[in-house]
């Protein structure tokens, strides 16, 4: 299973964002405030449940590989807006997989995720993220 180099923030899709000819998200100017349909406590308990993951109630988190698997290891915080979730970061490395099953954990009800390269200040859409790592 590839492993995946993570210097990411994970935010809900504004509906009316649409591909440039790179594959980037173009946003609208309102696109913070886009609602994501999960609260932070729903998104900090789904990802709770997920094995090697550890949390604090301040919604930090501590990914490690299992034993036996690829070596990997992510460090994260959930951050709220009111009783919503507002945005997650992530740094470090996780292979694909189990990254698709945190995307999977923290996904609101009304939009899919974006991912922004912390880098280089873009959004690509989970799904091309999670196939292609931009």
């Amino acid at each position: 299973m590839p492993i995946l180099k993570c210097e990411i923030s994970l935010h809900t899709q504004p509906p009316d964002s649409a591909r440039n000819d790179r594959g980037e998200l173009e946003l609208p100017t309102n696109w913070a405030t886009a609602p994501w349909g999960r609260t932070f406590d729903d998104a900090l308990a789904a990802i709770s449940e997920l094995p090697g993951l550890y949390t604090e109630l301040d919604g930090s988190l501590a990914w490690n590989s299992l034993p036996g698997e690829a070596r990997w290891q992510l460090f994260g915080c959930l951050y709220d807006r009111g009783a919503e979730l507002a945005y997650v970061d992530l740094f470090g490395t996780c292979d694909r997989d189990s990254l698709a099953r945190l995307f999977a954990c923290v996904r609101g009800s009304i939009a899919p995720l974006m991912v922004q390269d912390r880098g280089r200040g873009v959004f690509f859409d989970e799904s091309d993220f999670l196939v292609g790592q931009k």
